[in-house]
């Protein structure tokens, strides 16, 4: 059809096939038209923990169908972890045994080492336990809960269009205060302080870092956890706070 619209043929209507056939034939145009079909292969796809165990040698292939990601529900005891018969097979424990893999660096701290490299001063990066942003740097995800609330209570039509979403940014962004800060910083700190009390009883063992040790406000981590979701009360208590203060403000300057 569109090679006959190409040659001035009006399409218009409904035309069946041995009409479209005659047409083709008055312009010259072939009736069969061959493609070539691409189907992508394994060349540049991304390898699965299966295949790169397997070339560390890591992996049985007489009993390959064994493996899981996190292992069967049929393999683990009531608490949820794989019994410990099964853990040869579970992909992802496998990975975290390989020595590469734990020493692996990130982005981040490749790109530190990079600019550290290039300049007089060195730049490192000392992050903090995965699964605890509560005590990451002095409260910046408290601050990030803050400003996401902020954000989301301005009206949807404020926010259209690019300049509109900037400026809702920016104005979210100087919402959040020294005082803001303050005390985001004190509530990490004591969070740190928990978490190194609990350290201390657990000398002997490794840290129990559970519900019962640290303020009993968490499940035993399995995801990534949000600050702004976990302690959503204590945020929203602090956006009201600050808008109440900023409301009376304004009233007083009227």
């Amino acid at each position: 059809m569109l090679a006959l619209k190409e040659k001035g043929f009006p399409i218009k209507g409904v035309y069946d096939t041995e009409t479209l056939h005659n047409h083709a034939r008055k312009y010259d145009l072939p009736i069969i038209i061959t493609e070539k079909i691409i189907r992508p292969g394994w060349l540049g796809a991304n390898k699965g923990l299966l295949q790169v165990l397997y070339e560390r040698g890591w992996v049985d292939k007489e009993n390959w169908r064994k493996y899981t990601l996190n292992g069967r529900e049929s393999e683990k005891d009531e608490n949820g972890k794989v019994k410990e018969q099964f853990l040869p097979y579970v992909l992802r424990d496998l990975m975290a045994n390989c020595a590469d893999f734990k020493e692996e660096k990130s982005a981040m701290e490749d790109l530190f080492q990079k600019l550290s490299a290039k300049g007089p001063n060195k730049i490192e990066l000392l992050p903090s336990p995965k699964y605890h942003p509560e005590i990451a740097g002095e409260g910046v995800e408290f601050a990030f809960g803050l400003l996401k609330k902020m954000y989301r209570s301005i009206p949807l039509v404020i926010k259209k269009g690019k300049e509109n979403f900037e400026k809702a940014i920016e104005q979210s962004v100087r919402f959040i205060t020294r005082i803001h800060m303050n005390k985001f910083a004190g509530k990490c700190r004591r969070y740190m302080l928990a978490y190194m009390n609990q350290a201390k009883l657990s000398s002997d063992s490794p840290p129990s870092l559970t519900l019962e040790g640290i303020e009993k406000f968490q499940k035993s981590c399995k995801t990534h956890r949000n600050t702004a979701d976990m302690d959503k009360g204590y945020i929203t208590q602090i956006f009201v706070e600050s808008c109440s203060v900023k409301n009376g403000n304004r009233e007083e300057n009227t």
